[in-house]
């Protein structure tokens, strides 16, 4: 690895000390030979984050040091990080994450290509516990443990992007943006939208190769909360909007008010008979069953999105409240 191949590890966090432990232990047991440091974005936590960071701080031979930074936001907080170091490499994972050894190598080595502008690994889910039949039965267990592309590494199209818990950029593939994580975009408070770093990655496909490294691997823990039913169509819920958003950031072409409220309705309507149908059999008879349910609120909430993005206050109140 040369010598200027200097990274900077990112890892946004907030109220989840055990987790960030190990998390961070990990990064430091990683014997890989580039240059690091790693950076904790502090999102506003009140529990022993502090505590935990100085003491890798004290005990590991890679510098690691805190940021606070109390405005919520997953995007808000990786732009925060990426602004605390020069390094021309910056690597980002999430605090529920542990990467395999030699991570940071095979991510930087793949950025190292002049052709590279991003790069992603390997996302494989470490359970919680035993996970139930109707989550692992269908594409929903994607939106409880995020997507490993397997383990042939690949130039990325637009939808088959690397996902932020295992991310990595060219510095100097990022100067022309003021905020390349859009804040508006995002994992915030009791909404978590996502698409952030789709966004920002299908934007950067214009200038360079994204691209998949299957040697960088990392297991994402997958809590019992994550796996709980009404979590994930929440989430799905949410996710509809943030792809919405992107799609109205990106200056996609939309369609008309008109057609875009009849199809909140349909939808809407279709989305409420499928919950009625779970809760009268008193769960998800099967993986399919799920999906169907999971997929209609997923495009409700894209709908809505479509409906009131206008007006971004009204727009995350919904996606906040309306399955809360």
């Amino acid at each position: 690895m040369p010598a200027d191949a200097g990274a900077v590890v990112v890892v946004p966090t907030r109220n989840q000390a055990d987790s960030l432990d190990r998390c961070l232990t990990a990064l430091t047991a990683d014997s890989s030979h580039v240059s690091r440091e790693i950076v904790v974005v502090d999102n506003g936590s009140s529990d022993r984050t502090a505590e935990v960071v100085a003491s890798h701080a004290l005990t590991s031979h890679l510098q690691v040091r805190r940021i606070w930074e109390p405005h919520t936001g997953q995007s808000r907080a990786r732009n925060v990080g990426m602004a605390q170091s020069a390094a021309p490499l910056i690597l980002f994972t999430d605090d529920d994450v542990t990467v395999h050894d030699g991570w940071a190598d095979a991510l930087c080595g793949a950025l190292l290509s002049p052709a590279v502008v991003a790069a992603g690994g390997r996302v494989l889910p470490a359970w919680s516990g035993t996970p139930p039949k109707w989550l692992i039965d269908g594409p929903q267990q994607a939106n409880a443990a995020l997507e490993d592309y397997g383990s042939v590494s690949f130039a990325c199209g637009p939808s088959r992007l690397p996902f932020g818990a295992n991310l990595g950029f060219r510095r100097a593939a990022l100067d022309s943006f003021r905020q390349p994580f859009d804040e508006r975009l995002g994992h915030r408070g009791r909404v978590a939208m996502g698409h952030e770093e789709w966004h920002l990655l299908k934007q950067l496909r214009n200038a360079g190769e994204v691209r998949y490294e299957a040697a960088a691997v990392v297991d994402h823990h997958v809590s019992a909360s994550r796996m709980d039913y009404k979590t994930i169509r929440r989430r799905m819920w949410q996710l509809g909007f943030g792809l919405a958003r992107s799609q109205w950031l990106l200056g996609e072409s939309q369609p008309a008010w008109p057609r875009v409220a009849v199809r909140t309705v349909r939808i809407g309507r279709q989305a409420a008979r499928n919950r009625a149908l779970y809760t009268a059999a008193g769960g998800p008879t099967s993986g399919d069953a799920a999906w169907a349910d999971f997929s209609s609120h997923f495009w409700w909430g894209y709908q809505v999105e479509m409906l009131t993005g206008r007006s971004r206050w009204l727009a995350d109140r919904l996606a906040e409240r309306m399955l809360g």
